[in-house]
C-alpha cells in the first residue's frame, strides 16, 4: 500500500527541505527532508510539542536533560519519538532521511543553540497599513498617518522600534503604499520587510480583518498583529500563548472592538 502526501508550501532548508501539509489552529503537520550526513540545529521550543515518525531511513536524536547531559538514540523507518516543549535536541541524518513531524501549530517557536549554517530565528510582525485613514487626514493631508510625528519620530518608526533588531515586518499597504515603501528604505535599511498589497482598502468588505487575511502567506506561524495607528507605552510582553490588547474608548462604534465572555475568550 502506498500513501501520497499532498503539501501546500515547499521550504528549502541548508540540509534538504519541508514541506508543509496542514496548519491550523489544533495542529501542524510537516514532512522533512534530510540528506544522509546533515543534521538540524540543536534547538528547543518554548510551547511546541512534537512527535517525528520515520517514514524511511534512519536518524540518531540527541537529547539534553534537565541535568546538561546528552544522551544519543536511533530511530529506523516505522518508529517515532515525541519531544516535549524546553528538551533540547537535534537530529542527524545517518542515511538519506524523510519523516513526517505532526505538532502543536507553533511553527516559528524555535531556539537555536547552536547550528551549522549560521541561521537565527526571525519572529514576525504584521502591521496594517492600508486603510485611508479618514479619522486623522485633518492633521496631514496627503501623508499617510503612519508617518504623522509625535515626539519628532514617525509613528510608524515608534512601532518599529519596540521590536528588535532580526524581526521579519509584514507589512499590509494600500493607500499611499508608496510612501510607506519607501520610508522604511530610507529611515530602517537594516529591516528585514515583505509588503503586501490590498486589493480593497476603501470599499465595502475592506477593513482590518480582510488585509490582515491578505498576509496570510506570511503568518503560517507565530507573530504579533498591530494597526499602524496603534501605539504601546511600554515593552510588549514574551509570546506565552496567544493574547490580545485592548484599551477603553468613549466612541467604541468608530474603532475594531472586542467582546468577551465571563472566561475571557474573544
Amino acid at each position: 500500500m502506498s500513501c501520497r502526501i499532498e503539501s501546500f508550501k515547499l521550504i528549502e532548508k541548508p540540509w534538504g527541505s519541508e514541506e508543509l501539509i496542514e496548519v491550523n489552529s489544533r495542529y501542524a503537520c510537516k514532512k522533512i527532508v534530510l540528506r544522509k550526513g546533515t543534521r538540524s540545529s540543536l534547538q528547543s521550543h518554548q510551547w511546541k510539542l512534537e512527535t517525528i515518525y520515520v517514514l524511511t531511513g534512519s536518524l540518531e536524536l540527541e537529547t539534553c536533560s534537565e541535568t546538561g547531559e546528552f544522551s544519543k538514540e536511533i530511530f529506523r523507518q516505522g518508529e517515532a519519538y515525541t519531544i516535549p516543549s524546553g528538551i533540547i535536541h537535534r537530529v542527524t541524518a545517518l542515511e538519506d532521511l524523510i519523516v513526517l513531524e505532526v505538532s502543536t501549530p507553533e511553527l516559528d517557536d524555535v531556539v537555536r543553540y547552536e547550528d551549522d549554517y549560521n541561521r537565527t530565528a526571525k519572529p514576525r510582525v504584521c502591521i496594517l497599513a492600508a486603510g485611508m485613514g479618514t479619522r486623522s487626514r485633518s492633521q496631514g493631508e496627503g501623508v499617510h498617518k503612519a508617518l504623522l510625528p509625535l515626539g519628532n519620530q514617525a509613528v510608524l518608526s515608534q512601532i518599529v522600534g519596540q521590536f528588535s533588531i532580526g524581526t521579519h515586518f509584514v507589512i499590509a499597504v494600500g493607500h499611499c503604499g508608496d510612501q510607506i515603501r519607501q520610508y522604511m528604505e530610507l529611515a530602517h535599511p537594516e529591516r528585514e520587510c515583505t509588503f503586501v498589497e490590498v486589493d480593497n482598502y476603501d470599499g465595502p468588505g475592506s477593513g482590518p480583518g480582510y488585509s490582515l487575511f491578505a498576509c496570510k502567506e506570511y503568518l503560517n506561524e507565530p507573530f504579533v498583529f498591530t494597526a499602524v495607528d496603534t501605539l504601546v507605552p511600554h515593552r510588549l510582553p514574551e509570546f506565552q500563548g496567544n493574547w490580545i490588547g485592548v484599551s477603553k474608548v468613549s466612541d467604541p462604534e468608530n474603532w475594531c472592538t472586542v467582546d468577551a465572555d465571563d472566561d475571557g475568550a474573544v
